[in-house]
């Protein structure tokens, strides 16, 4: 090995044993093309099942080629491995590594942790540059819409805004727009509008138009929303609301209440 990757791992070997939780690396090797990148896992104690990562890595939009463990034993410490796997987008276009590779990490050690659901809404993270908590949205949309009956399974709805990226994007502008304590602009939500309806005549198929529509239509009749609240520790709350005004809502089956509050969470 190289003795730049040599110090990598020694720095991440280092933040393992400091903290006890696993450490993350996405790289890529200088001999590998753009299509390929390599991803380590360092973790203490007993090596990790592939059988719990290899779905979460698919998920995210990748196809696992190889995996090499290693056994490091520091002097004074309890054993530690770090796994490497190499690994190719599953529709074998480039990983534009520098873009995604913050988000991809801490994506993945949300979903290790359960703080972030193990569904194909991640290959976004690749497929889209989209943050963790941006694809929260997403999910949580999907969510409603399947309580709400859309004819579409949850996978479908995966397959339609991982097909349609760009719109993916500006849906997630259009909830900001409307909800960013300090950025909800009613002008710019306009715009964004605008452009999703742009964007849709380039759909070819109806029923990923009428997913995206109804994804819009979702974030229009949204009232408030707790997105943005921090929890009590400043960080994120484990939990997501959102208050609809449910009679403006496409295709809700009746009776339709005045409002309502759809909550999310992956514990639920």
């Amino acid at each position: 090995f190289d003795a730049q990757y040599a110090l990598t791992d020694i720095a991440k070997i280092e933040d393992t044993l400091a903290t006890g939780t696993m450490a993350l690396n996405l790289y890529r090797p200088i001999e590998a093309p753009d299509t390929m990148v390599h991803f380590k896992i360092y973790h203490r104690g007993e090596a990790v099942a592939l059988s719990d990562v290899l779905p979460m890595l698919e998920n995210m939009g990748l196809r696992v080629l190889d995996e090499m463990p290693y056994q490091v034993e520091p002097a004074g410490q309890s054993q530690l491995w770090i796994h490497d796997f190499g690994v190719v987008r599953h529709d074998g276009g480039e990983i534009a590594l520098g873009e995604i590779r913050e988000a991809f990490e801490d994506s993945f050690a949300r979903i290790w942790s359960g703080e972030m659901e193990n569904d194909g809404f991640n290959r976004l993270v690749i497929g889209a540059g989209l943050h963790w908590r941006a694809i929260v949205i997403l999910r949580a949309l999907a969510k409603y819409l399947r309580q709400a009956a859309i004819p579409f399974s949850q996978a479908y709805m995966e397959d339609t805004l991982d097909a349609n990226t760009g719109l993916a994007h500006l849906l997630v502008e259009l909830f900001e727009k409307r909800f960013h304590p300090e950025e909800a602009s009613e002008a710019a939500a306009k715009k964004i509008l605008a452009r999703i309806e742009a964007e849709l005549e380039q759909v070819e198929s109806l029923d990923e138009d009428r997913i995206i529509r109804r994804f819009t239509n979702l974030i229009q009749a949204a009232l408030r929303t707790n997105f943005y609240q921090p929890a009590a520790d400043g960080g994120h709350k484990p939990y997501l609301s959102v208050k609809f005004d449910s009679k403006i809502i496409d295709e809700l089956p009746l009776p339709r209440p005045f409002r309502e509050i759809f909550v999310y969470s992956p514990r639920v």
